[in-house]
C-alpha cells in the first residue's frame, strides 16, 4: 500500500483501505522508545496518507471510524462492517482438566482466548485473579492462546499461587465449547479494532468482563446489551468483576436478534454493496452518430 503512493497516471485504480485495528496504538506497538520515534511518525504518515487516497474504507466498528477521522483521514466512501465470530467444532473433545472445572458446579471457571503477547495484558488479568482469589479460592482460570510471553506468564502464574487455578492450554480448535462452560470470558487488552472473541463468547450464551480500551469493547457492549466493562491495567477493577460474577449464578444469555448484525450475510452485504458502489462503469457522455 505505501509503495502504491509512488504509482500515478493511468496506473491508478480504485482501491479499498480496510481498518481493522487503531492505527496509532499499533504503529506505538511496534516500536521502543527514543530514535524509533521517527519511524513511528514516518509509519503513521505513510498509513494515513495510504487511507487518505482510497476509493473507500471499511471500518469494524463505529468508535475507529471517529479515530480515524480525528487522525485526518476523511474517506471518499466509508462504511461499518463488524467482522463476524467464526463457528467451531463443538463436537471436539475437551482437555480433562479444562472440562473437570468447566462441569464442576462447585466452581467459578472463566475464559480468556487471547494471543499471549503484550497488547492482551495477560499481567494484569493474573494479578487481579490472584486478589480475587483471596475472597473466592473456588475460582478458575483457562487461557486460550499462545504466544511469545507464555513462558512469563507461566512464572508468573506460579509466583503468584495460582498454579492449582490456571491452566495454559495454548492454541484450541474449539474455544466456543469452553465459552458456552464459563463463566465469564474475559479480555484485557490494552487496545482493540473490535474484540471480535467477545461476540462469540455473546453468540455461545456467555457473557464477558472487557478492559473499556479503544476501541471495540464498549461497542461491542452497547449494541448487545450486555457485558461488564472494566478500566484497562486497573487490578481492584478487574478482581472486583470477577468476584462479582463469582458470588452471582451463571446467567445464559440470548442474544440472538442482536447478533444479526454481526452474522456473515449481513457483513458480506455491506461489503458487495460499496464494491458495486465504486466499480460502477462511467457514464458515456459521447453523443451517437446518426446514420
Amino acid at each position: 500500500t505505501y509503495l502504491y503512493q509512488l504509482i500515478g497516471g493511468k496506473f491508478k485504480i480504485p482501491y479499498i483501505g480496510y481498518v481493522q485495528n487503531n492505527i496509532e496504538a499499533e504503529i506505538e506497538s511496534c516500536y521502543s522508545k527514543g530514535f524509533k520515534k521517527l519511524f513511528r511518525k514516518i509509519q503513521l504518515n505513510f498509513s494515513i496518507a495510504a487511507f487518505q487516497k482510497a476509493k473507500a474504507l471499511v471500518f469494524v466498528c463505529k468508535a475507529l471510524e471517529d479515530k480515524s477521522i480525528e487522525l485526518g483521514i476523511n474517506p471518499q466512501n466509508s462504511i461499518i462492517s463488524y467482522n463476524p465470530p467464526v463457528p467451531d467444532n463443538p463436537n471436539l473433545s475437551f482437555n480433562s482438566q479444562a472440562e473437570s472445572w468447566l462441569k464442576n458446579s462447585d466452581l467459578a471457571t472463566f475464559v480468556c482466548a487471547a494471543r499471549l503477547e503484550p497488547q492482551k495484558d495477560h499481567e494484569t488479568l493474573l494479578k487481579a485473579f490472584a486478589s480475587a482469589k483471596q475472597n473466592q479460592p473456588n475460582i478458575r482460570l483457562i487461557l486460550l492462546g499462545d504466544g511469545s510471553l507464555r513462558n512469563k506468564l507461566e512464572d508468573l502464574s506460579l509466583f503468584l499461587g495460582l498454579s492449582n487455578h490456571v491452566l495454559f492450554l495454548g492454541n484450541v480448535s474449539n474455544p466456543r465449547a469452553y465459552f458456552a462452560l464459563s463463566r465469564a470470558v474475559i479480555l484485557v487488552s490494552h487496545f482493540e479494532g473490535l474484540g471480535i472473541v467477545l461476540i462469540e463468547a455473546v453468540a455461545s450464551g456467555t457473557t464477558f468482563i472487557a478492559t473499556d480500551c479503544p476501541f471495540g469493547p464498549r461497542e461491542i457492549s452497547e449494541v448487545l446489551e450486555c457485558g461488564t466493562l472494566v478500566q484497562p491495567q486497573d487490578t481492584n477493577d478487574l478482581a472486583s468483576a470477577i468476584i462479582s460474577h463469582t458470588e452471582n449464578p451463571k446467567i445464559s444469555i440470548d442474544r440472538t436478534e442482536k447478533l444479526k448484525i454481526f452474522s456473515p450475510d449481513s457483513c458480506a452485504n455491506r461489503l458487495t454493496s460499496l464494491i458495486n458502489s465504486i466499480n460502477k462503469p462511467k457514464k458515456n457522455n459521447a453523443s451517437k452518430n446518426s446514420f
